[in-house]
Parts: structure tokens; C-alpha cells; sequence
């Protein structure tokens, strides 16, 4: 993902959770539910483990799609990001 804009604290940064793609809950693996309480996240894996990105235009990063991750509600400004995704499949046969 690359922002577009600069990005802080008030113009939605990107959130995730250091290793939860690698040691999940077995509650969070099997729940029919997309989202996951924040309290339970900070519980299970820690406060220390919450990295909120804030950089400026044009930075870059890089993050497993299953570990747990958001996009924070803008507060004043809002964010434009550039999402790159590479995959083993060959989607465009499908109608």
C-alpha cells in the first residue's frame, strides 16, 4: 500500500496487528464475523502489538492480508492510499 496523501492521526491511518496473521485465536479463526472487537484484539495480543502508520505521501508498506487490519474513521482530513495486490490466481476467467 502506498499513501497518496500525508497521513496522521486525524486522516485515518492504516491500523494492524504485529504477528496475528501467524498465532490467531481459535475464536477469531472460525467466527462468522468480519470484524472483531478492538478490546478483544489489545487483550489477546497486546497493546504493543497495535501499529497505527502515520507517514507522509508516498511511503510505502507491506502487510500479510490475514492478519488483523483496519483503516481508522477520518477525523479531519481524509486519506487516499494505493492498494497493490499480487496472487497466485488467474481471475479474469471469471464472469
Amino acid at each position: 500500500m502506498f499513501y497518496l496523501t500525508n497521513v496522521d492521526l486525524h486522516s485515518s491511518p492504516h491500523v494492524c496487528v504485529k504477528s496475528s496473521h501467524k498465532r490467531k485465536k481459535l475464536s477469531h479463526q472460525f467466527s462468522l464475523l468480519r470484524e472483531t472487537d478492538d478490546k478483544d484484539i489489545i487483550s489477546y495480543y497486546g497493546s504493543e502489538n497495535i501499529l497505527t502508520i502515520c507517514e507522509r505521501a508516498g511511503v510505502g508498506f507491506v502487510e500479510d492480508p490475514f492478519c488483523f487490519h483496519k483503516g481508522t474513521i477520518p477525523i479531519q482530513r481524509e486519506r487516499l492510499i494505493l492498494e497493490v495486490k499480487f496472487t497466485l490466481h488467474n481471475y479474469e476467467t471469471i464472469p
